[in-house]
């Protein structure tokens, strides 16, 4: 039925192509195409493989050329049958037909298709919904085109390799990744694949282009001819590959390292227990800053993980606790075995592993016992979380210490003084050693001065009572509710662990005739070390308090030292002076040795410290410490419980710099102001080399967004932090805002320009356009070499301005942009590559020259050019040639006279020095035109313009009453004269007189007909005889005086040969500005 029906398709075609092509016309009949797809039913290999495009014959004409072969394709010439690319024909089934790859398509063999491994199962008739064929469906050409669609299959004689790899970085082991595996495939397999990604690891591949290669088959050379992505495969964000086989061999390689973004926990803890044995815990603690997170195989060694050294401190003699061992548990692993899943352990670094991928050193700790750096933490870290355990027992031959420290309530330290008075000549001990619990030594420091008395205390030696000695020294109250306190200085929550007095009762047992604060330890001595701070109160009528106070340049520190620590009054040890002279008086008086000032001036860099004196409440009293002899301050009120010394420091200015800021556009304000004052010595004076960031709290400021900042010196060099600027003193930094956009010479805004106050010749670069990071190039058309150049930033402080001795007036130049590569010589021609194209710049010849009368010359007129350029010759020429040739001009203007009015005068310039002559100027520059019209010039004689189409132009003319005749005689008429004119009545075309017309030169005139009479100006005049057509016509001016100058408007009336009414209307405005 199928035949039937194809058959029935084809007659039906074939006649449907006769028909129409007897109404198409002639080039309508033109070559077809047949096209053999291989690549829509077979997606994997669309970006492969090319589909074959066959140019046909004219439609509807037979494919069969008679060869019996088309384009490689079998041809049964007897019925005029062509069976489709690589189709043998079926023998007794015309219909029929078998996959042959040794037949070619248009010349190309099946493997040059790069269709090896690959078999046709059939062609289809279309994409979608085709019927299988083996043939063409026509014997003929079709009209338009044809598609056939091949059905691909795997050749089940062929596979290919396809190999997975799992490759570690350089010495990275990675726990649990597969084996590489290679298996066999035929074309068109899928081969998904889905690594596996380990904990605290990650894959490194970027795209599925390097994670899928392709090799000839049965080699290592790699094939390029298409890539992965080309061949239809892919990979999600989970490294999940996916992809159909193609005829290669497929390398499929993940690659792995760690991934240093996920960190896992290693956490510390201190364990005490009460025996050897470790059964009784007694505390445990998490190790402040004992928690660490880092990411997998990092080097934990580098942390320097030990044993807490606070738990065994021998500093006072035996630890107070041993270590017995270090434990290390491995969280996620044990908490896998224990709930009997053993195998998720196989992506965790657990185990120690040296493989050729890298090494994986288990976490371990140095034994308890070792002599270099017992229980240190080694290994490295596993990519889950650990625990370390330290754990300690309690040492039983442990000793302990009472520490003392004596302070007064203005939080002095006086416990050199206290044990100096105590010790009475004979020192104590400096050390425990063979000493009894309760005995009394100190701790010193570097200067032999007492900071502790310390009182020892034995752990294990039974009770017994301590005594801390708490004397009565001058100054201080000693009465029933003011006598010396103590206070535990930390560990309170441990107190009762060795001692059984309270804390609260500490100082109770304190009286005058036992000064001392008695304790009593616990049974067993006391386990661990306390301090004890003693407080005296400071009786305030006996002493008073000295305060040493900085004045502007300089600091009080704890050391002669810049770098020492600032002197704090309410933290440092203060200097309480006795006051002497208070018998019977209100007031006291006080001695200040140079000893007693135990803190130091120490000036800022560029000062130098002058004295010390009094506050004003004092009278500002001079006190000269630095002479090594006692100072004597009187006239202390008694109410005065302090006074203040304060130093004076002394400016030195020549050790200072001073600098000046400026910045453009798009930049933050300036943090602190225009102006820097910075030393340039330090501290101790010595000469500092200043860079430009030394200025840094100056100079941080921020770009708008898609700027960034670069700086200026006073020169407009570019600079930056590490620039040197001590020889810059007084300079001005500017900084610009400068586009990150790739930087392009581009065309520049130019004009030419002369200063309007000295005629300085420039050449004008529009500010808004200006690029800092460029260059900017003022060239001579005429040679094509380098006049000026300049940079942007330098641009930007002129307003734009170019100014150079070589620019000169009526020069037109080109103006460049010029990148910072470009090779820029003045004098030399201007490189061909990054330069921009030019801008065109005239310079003017002058600054608006002044034509007025000459009043020297009657009927003349006077052009002056002021102000003048620098170095610069002038020259006049008129419409006959130079006027005035070249002049030096000898003062602050030059004048060119006794010019004629109405004429267009042109100057032109040249620099001083050179001999170019003016009409050279002339044609090479660009003249400054005047015109001498327009001017009220006095004059005895001028002419009478008549404009009238009449020949003659008047039927008479008069001079004074008397006829004139003559030749010209309108020219030249004397001021004065009166002229009276009778019109032509006639003009040459017929047209009848109308009227007179007034275009120019008289306001008083008089008009009788055809007749108009005046007396002749001192300026020439012009006037119109207006005929009309016979049929008749009229002619009328509309004035509109905008301006209100009162100054009319004279116009020539047009001839019209038509009848009407006509207006001229002229309307005087303002011109707009743009």
């Amino acid at each position: 039925m199928k035949r039937i029906k194809r058959k029935i398709a084809s007659l039906l075609t074939g006649t449907m192509i006769v028909t129409q092509l007897a109404t198409l016309p002639a080039w309508a009949a033109t070559t077809t195409h047949i096209k053999f797809n291989f690549t829509d039913l077979n997606p994997s290999i669309k970006n492969i493989v090319s589909n074959v495009d066959i140019t046909g014959g004219a439609s509807n004409t037979l494919i069969d050329d008679g060869s019996g072969n088309f384009h490689g394709m079998v041809v049964d010439t007897s019925n005029h049958f062509v069976y489709l690319p690589f189709v043998n024909p079926v023998t007794g089934n015309p219909n029929g037909g078998t996959f042959d790859n040794t037949k070619t398509l248009d010349g190309k063999t099946w493997d040059v298709m790069w269709l090896d491994g690959y078999v046709i199962n059939s062609w289809s008739s279309a994409k979608e919904n085709g019927f299988d064929l083996w043939r063409m469906d026509s014997v003929n050409f079709p009209q338009t085109e044809r598609t056939y669609y091949a059905k691909l299959g795997a050749d089940p004689a062929k596979t290919y390799d396809l190999k997975v790899e799992y490759k570690s970085a350089t010495g990275v082991y990675v726990p649990g990744i597969p084996a590489d595996t290679t298996t066999s495939q035929h074309v068109l397999d899928s081969i998904p694949q889905s690594p596996i990604i380990p904990e605290g690891f990650k894959i490194t591949n970027t795209n599925v282009d390097d994670t899928v290669k392709f090799f000839d088959h049965g080699t290592t050379t790699a094939f390029t001819g298409f890539n992965a992505s080309t061949a239809g495969f892919s990979m999600d964000s989970s490294f999940n590959v996916s992809g159909t086989m193609v005829n290669k061999d497929t390398n499929i390689t993940f690659n792995y390292d760690v991934n240093r973004d996920v960190k896992k926990t290693l956490q510390v803890v201190d364990e005490i227990y009460q025996d050897n044995a470790l059964t009784t815990l007694s505390k445990r603690m998490n190790r402040a800053g004992g928690t660490y997170t880092e990411y997998a195989l990092f080097d934990v060694e580098t942390k320097n993980i030990n044993p807490n050294q606070n738990l065994l401190d021998t500093s006072s003699g035996a630890a107070r606790y041993i270590l017995k061992e270090v434990k290390i548990n491995y969280i996620d692993s044990e908490r896998n075995i224990a709930a009997g899943n053993a195998a998720a352990n196989d992506t965790l670094l657990t185990n120690g592993i040296t493989t050729a991928a890298g090494t994986y050193t288990r976490i371990n700790a140095n034994p308890v016992n070792a002599a270099t750096d017992p229980g240190k933490i080694k290994g490295n870290m596993p990519n889950q979380d650990v625990k370390i355990t330290y754990k300690y027992y309690i040492n039983p031959t442990f000793e302990t210490t009472l520490r003392v420290k004596y302070v007064d309530d203005r939080g002095n330290d006086i416990t050199d003084k206290i044990v100096s008075g105590l010790e009475n000549g004979t020192a104590y001990p400096t050390s425990s050693t063979g000493l009894n619990n309760g005995d009394i030594y100190k701790e010193v420091d570097g200067a032999g001065k007492a900071i502790y008395l310390d009182i020892k205390a034995g752990y294990n030696a039974g009770q017994y009572d301590i005594h801390i000695p708490v004397p009565e020294v001058p100054n201080y109250r000693y009465g029933a509710s003011d006598h010396p306190k103590a206070q535990l200085n930390g560990g309170t929550s441990t107190w009762g662990s060795s001692y059984q007095t309270a804390i609260a009762s500490i100082d109770s047992s304190w009286t005058s005739a036992n000064p001392f604060f008695d304790l009593t330890t616990v049974a067993t001595g006391p386990i661990e070390s306390k301090e004890i701070v003693v407080t005296y109160s400071v009786d305030p009528t006996a002493v008073v308090q000295l305060i040493p106070i900085n004045g502007a340049g300089g600091s009080i520190r704890v050391a002669n030292n810049p770098s020492a620590a600032t002197y704090d009054v309410n933290t440092d040890t203060a200097i309480n002076l006795s006051r002497i002279n208070t018998v019977g008086s209100s007031t006291y008086d006080v001695n200040i040795n140079p000893s007693d000032m135990i803190y130091y001036p120490v000036p800022n860099a560029g000062y130098k410290f002058d004295h010390w004196e009094t506050g004003a409440d004092l009278g500002t009293q001079r006190v000269n410490l630095n002479i090594g002899t006692t100072q004597t301050l009187t006239g202390i009120p008694n109410s005065k419980n302090s006074i203040t010394l304060k130093a004076v420091f002394e400016k030195e200015p020549n050790k200072f710099n001073h600098y000046h800021f400026n910045i453009g556009s798009h930049i933050s304000p300036l943090p602190l102001g225009q102006d820097a004052e910075i030393a340039n010595v330090d501290a101790s004076g010595n000469p500092v080399a200043l860079t430009f960031g030394s200025l840094s709290a100056y100079t941080a400021v921020t770009p708008d967004a898609g700027y960034t900042i670069q700086w200026y010196d006073g020169t407009f060099n570019p600079i930056d932090a590490t620039t040197p600027i001590n020889s810059l003193n007084g300079q001005t930094f500017t900084a610009f805002a400068q586009p990150v956009s790739a930087l392009a010479a581009n065309t520049p805004v130019s004009s030419g320009q002369l200063n309007p106050g000295n005629a300085t010749p420039s050449i004008q670069i529009d500010p808004s356009t200006i690029d800092t990071r460029l260059r900017y190039v003022v060239v001579d058309p005429a040679t094509g070499n380098v006049v000026c150049e300049t940079n942007g930033a330098n641009l930007v402080s002129t307003g734009g301005e170019i100014t150079d001795p070589a620019l000169t007036p009526g020069q037109n130049y080109q103006v460049y942009t010029a990148l910072p590569t470009a090779v820029i010589s003045v004098g030399n021609l201007i490189p061909g590559t990054d330069v921009s194209a030019p801008a065109s710049a005239t310079i003017p010849t002058t600054v608006n020259p002044l034509v007025e009368a000459d009043t020297n010359n009657r009927g003349k007129a006077k052009i002056t050019i002021a102000p003048l350029s620098v170095n610069t010759d002038y020259a006049l020429i008129g419409p006959n040639g130079v006027v005035y040739p070249f002049t030096t001009p000898t003062g602050s203007s030059l004048v060119f006279d006794n010019l004629d009015p109405d004429v267009n005068f042109q100057i032109v310039a040249r620099p001083t020095g050179t001999s170019t002559d003016p009409l050279t100027r002339q044609a090479d520059t660009v003249p400054t035109v005047v015109s001498t019209a327009n001017l009220a010039i006095r004059s005895s004689n001028n002419d009478i313009t008549l404009i009238s189409d009449a020949t003659p132009q008047y039927s008479f003319l008069r001079f004074n009453g008397n006829n004139v005749t003559g030749a010209n005689p309108l020219q030249g008429v004397a001021e004065g004269t009166h002229v009276e004119i009778k019109a032509a009545p006639l003009d040459n075309n017929s047209n009848i007189f109308q009227a007179w017309n007034v275009v120019r030169g008289i306001k008083n005139y008089t008009i009788i007909g055809d007749r108009i009479s005046f007396n002749m100006p001192n300026v020439p005049v012009t006037i119109q005889s207006v005929f009309a057509s016979p049929t008749g016509n009229t002619w009328a001016k509309d004035y509109v005086d905008n301006l209100n100058s009162n100054q009319d408007v004279g116009v020539v009336y047009p001839m019209v040969n038509d009848s009407g009414e006509f207006r001229i209307q002229i309307i005087k405005s303002s011109m707009p500005t743009a």
